[in-house]
C-alpha cells in the first residue's frame, strides 16, 4: 500500500486528504478506480463513522472493540494512515491504523504509550513527524512528541514548562497553518489569573524545539478559556470563554506569530458554556458549541478584521446535549456537533448533524438528526479525513 497526505482544512481540528492503494500497474491493465471515501471519529471508546459525500448522512463502521479505554483528544496523521488517540486520565497514547476502504480501526502494535503530562489536545506539525500535546493535569504542560510515520510509535521527547505554568490548565491547541506557531488556550484555578492563551514559535520543526511569542502570554479578556482554533488563511485566531460566555478573537502577525486583540474582542456567544469554536473552510463564517444552552452560535467573519458578528436572522440552533465540539466534512458542505451526553430512550445521542449553506452560513438540520449510537461513551472531540483509495 501507499500513502500520501495533505491538510484541506481547518476548523476545531485539522481535516486531512489522504489516498492509498497499490502502487503502480502491470503491463496493458488498467489500474483501479479511485474511490474518495469520508470518515468521522469520535473520542471516548473510539468511534468511527462514513459520509455519505452527497447527502452528509452518517453510517456507523463496525469494528472489534477492545479495551482500550477512553480518549479525550483525537488527531489524524497526515499520511492518512493512523489515527492517534490521547487519554488524560492514564496519561497515555493508543494509535490505530485506518482501513482505507472501510474506515475501521484496529489498535497497533505498542500501544498505548505512556507520557508524562495528561493530554487533553494534539497538535501536528512538519508533516506529522512532530506532535505537541497540551496536558490538562496540573501542572500544565506541553510535551514534544515524536512519530513514526510507520509504525506510529510515539516518543516524548521532553515535557515543557514556562510561565509558571503550575497555576493553569492547558486545555486546547491549534497549530498554524504555516507550521511555524501553535497556540494553547490556558484555563486558570482562580477567577483573573492563568486565563490566557500561550504562544510559541517552532523554530526548529525536525526536533520540535521551541520558544515562547513575546515576553508574556496574551489574556483572553474572558472567563476559562477551553478552546482555540486559527482560521484557514492564518490570518486570525479565536478562543472560546467558557465562564463569560464569549469568544476572544486575536489579529496574527504573519511573520512573528504575535497576536494583536481584535478591535470588539470578546464577542458574545449568545449561549452558556461555550466548549469550542471553529471557522469553515471558506474562512467566511464562524460556529460556536454552547454546552450550556444546547445550541451552536453562527457568526459572520470580517474578511479585513477578523470582528465577529451574529448570522441573521438566524443566530442560534440546537443540537443535542452538552455540544462540545465542532467539524466540517472535507468539502465544507456538511457540520457535525459532538453531544457529550445526550439520552434518548436509552440510545446515546452523540452527533447533530446539517447542512450549510455557503452564501449566507444557515445551517438545516439534516433527516435524522441527531443521531444515536446506542453506545455510553462521552465524546470531547472528534477527526474527519478524506481518503482516495486504489482498490484492487
Amino acid at each position: 500500500m501507499s500513502y500520501w497526505g495533505r491538510i484541506i482544512g481547518l476548523g476545531c481540528m485539522a481535516v486531512f486528504c489522504a489516498a492509498c492503494g497499490p502502487g503502480g500497474s502491470d503491463g496493458d491493465v488498467d489500474p483501479p478506480p479511485t474511490v474518495y471515501k469520508n470518515y468521522l471519529y469520535l473520542s471516548g471508546n473510539p468511534q468511527a463513522y462514513s459520509i455519505d459525500a452527497a447527502t452528509g448522512a452518517l453510517t456507523q463502521v463496525t469494528f472489534p472493540q477492545g479495551t482500550w479505554g477512553g480518549s479525550d483528544c483525537l488527531a489524524i496523521h497526515p499520511s492518512g494512515k493512523f489515527l492517534i488517540s490521547g487519554n488524560a486520565d492514564w496519561h497515555q497514547f493508543y494509535v490505530f491504523t485506518i482501513d482505507a476502504a472501510t474506515g475501521a480501526l484496529t489498535l497497533m502494535d505498542g500501544s498505548p504509550y505512556d507520557v508524562s503530562g495528561g493530554p487533553r489536545a494534539i497538535g501536528l506539525i512538519n508533516s506529522g513527524a512532530i506532535m505537541v500535546v497540551a496536558n490538562y493535569a496540573l501542572p500544565g504542560t506541553i510535551s514534544v512528541c515524536t512519530v513514526n510515520p510507520v509504525s506510529g510509535k510515539i516518543t516524548e521527547v521532553y515535557e515543557y514548562i514556562e510561565y509558571a505554568w503550575g497555576a493553569v490548565r492547558a486545555r486546547s491547541i491549534a497549530v498554524h497553518p504555516s507550521d511555524k506557531f501553535f497556540y494553547v488556550a490556558c484555563e486558570g484555578l482562580s477567577a483573573g489569573v492563568g486565563e490566557e492563551i500561550q504562544a510559541f514559535a517552532v523554530i526548529n520543526a525536525e526536533i520540535g524545539e521551541m520558544t515562547p511569542i513575546g515576553d508574556r502570554p496574551y489574556l483572553t479578556g474572558g472567563s476559562a478559556p477551553s478552546f482555540v482554533t486559527v482560521d484557514p488563511s492564518g490570518r486570525f485566531l479565536y478562543v472560546t470563554n467558557e465562564g463569560s460566555d464569549t469568544v476572544s478573537a486575536f489579529d496574527v502577525d504573519a511573520t512573528t506569530g504575535a497576536l494583536t486583540e481584535i478591535p470588539g474582542s470578546p464577542f458574545g456567544t449568545l449561549g452558556d458554556r461555550p466548549m469550542c469554536v471553529t471557522v469553515d473552510p471558506t474562512g467566511k463564517f464562524a460556529y460556536v458549541a454552547n454546552e450550556g444552552s444546547d445550541t451552536i452560535s453562527a457568526f459572520t467573519v470580517d474578511a479585513t478584521t477578523g470582528a465577529l458578528t451574529s448570522l441573521v436572522p438566524s443566530p442560534t440552533y440546537p443540537t443535542g446535549r452538552y455540544p462540545c465540539f465542532i467539524a466540517f466534512d472535507p468539502s465544507g458542505k456538511f457540520v457535525y456537533v459532538c453531544n457529550r451526553n445526550t439520552h434518548v430512550s436509552g440510545d446515546q445521542i452523540l452527533i447533530s448533524t446539517f447542512s450549510m449553506d455557503p452564501g449566507t452560513g444557515a445551517l438545516t438540520a439534516l433527516a435524522g438528526s441527531p443521531h444515536g449510537t446506542g453506545r455510553g461513551d462521552s465524546p470531547l472531540s472528534m477527526a474527519v479525513i478524506r481518503i482516495a483509495y486504489k482498490g484492487s
